[in-house]
């Protein structure tokens, strides 16, 4: 990832952040399969003399040990959905990388020539520096709260898939199974339920996309807590429009809660089995609705109901 390289489009050889080497502000690139495109980052605070920058700045006088701390920082929060391992040891280069959620994280870096390890520790408030001796213990990995919604969220929705997709798989007949699906979703609402009081809707932003779909899927299964679900949807839809929760998820939460009440849904997410397969429960303005999930992004009703039955094929007391 470079500060400075110049980069002429088509060709990308930076993977995310560009600067011209004349000047201008930092950009970042959308990898593909986006078409070639640029936006400006941000700088924090913007540099004195405004743009191209001053010279010193150009020619990165002004580069020091705590400001490549907050560049570290800024960067990993645009990323962090995009990095497949949060936790990586490159003996080789001396580095050690440890992100807990996209605003929370930490990395060391050798520097045998000094002698020296130089940590780097964060959260949303602050960027901490830590400059050791090369032998000396490596700092731990301290709590962060953000980190730990987000482990939880995905450590729930693990658990409720080792139950939920064996059962879907067996036609949802095994009530046993259907029990522990229930107890697990309502230990989890009650925690999630002091998440949104304390955090608000837990967004990528906050947890990362992966955790933030996962905290959508909680609240979708949660059928008998209504009047939290709806509290929910009000806040998803505000995170959904500054873009940090996916449109699709509203979608899903608004046909459940309209099939609750007894309602045709508005998007079609919704099936129930009739004559021993799955059909969507009634839309809503059927003839409107693929312009409705396109609008949010979806694919068109019919693809989608065929992709339904083909993962849920119904057997036993369902498909009766």
């Amino acid at each position: 990832m470079s500060m400075t390289t110049a980069v002429a489009p088509p060709t990308i050889d930076v993977p995310y952040f560009v600067r011209s080497l004349a000047g201008g502000p930092v950009l970042s690139v959308e990898p593909p399969p986006v078409p070639f495109g640029t936006a400006r980052v941000a700088a924090r605070p913007e540099p004195e003399g405004g743009w191209p920058p001053l010279r010193e700045l150009l020619e990165g006088e002004n580069l020091t040990l705590a400001s490549l701390g907050v560049a570290l920082r800024d960067a990993v929060e645009h990323v962090f959905d995009d990095v497949t391992d949060h936790v990586v040891t490159d003996a080789l280069l001396g580095v050690r990388l440890h992100l807990q959620s996209p605003a929370e994280g930490q990395v060391a870096f050798d520097w045998p020539e000094a002698g020296r390890r130089i940590t780097y520790l964060w959260d949303r408030q602050k960027v901490r520096l830590r400059i050791d001796p090369a032998d000396a213990p490596e700092a731990p990995v301290e709590p962060a709260p953000a980190g730990e919604i987000r482990r939880r969220l995905l450590r729930l929705d693990r658990l409720d898939g080792a139950v939920r997709t064996p059962w879907a798989d067996g036609g949802m007949s095994d009530t046993t199974a259907e029990r522990r699906l229930r107890d697990l979703t309502d230990a989890g609402i009650a925690w999630l339920t002091t998440v949104v009081a304390d955090h608000g809707w837990p967004g990528r932003a906050l947890v990362g996309a992966e955790a933030a779909t996962a905290a959508s899927r909680l609240v979708q299964h949660a059928r008998e807590h209504l009047d939290f679900r709806r509290h929910c949807l009000e806040l998803m839809r505000d995170a959904a429009e500054r873009g940090d929760l996916p449109w699709r998820e509203i979608a899903y939460l608004t046909d459940e809660l309209r099939v609750t009440d007894g309602l045709p849904q508005v998007y079609g997410t919704k099936f129930e089995p009739v004559d021993g397969v799955l059909v969507p429960w009634p839309v809503e303005d059927p003839q409107d609705v693929d312009r409705r999930r396109a609008a949010l992004g979806m694919e068109p009703l019919a693809d989608h109901t065929d992709r339904i039955r083909r993962r849920f094929p119904l057997t036993g007391r369902e498909a009766s």
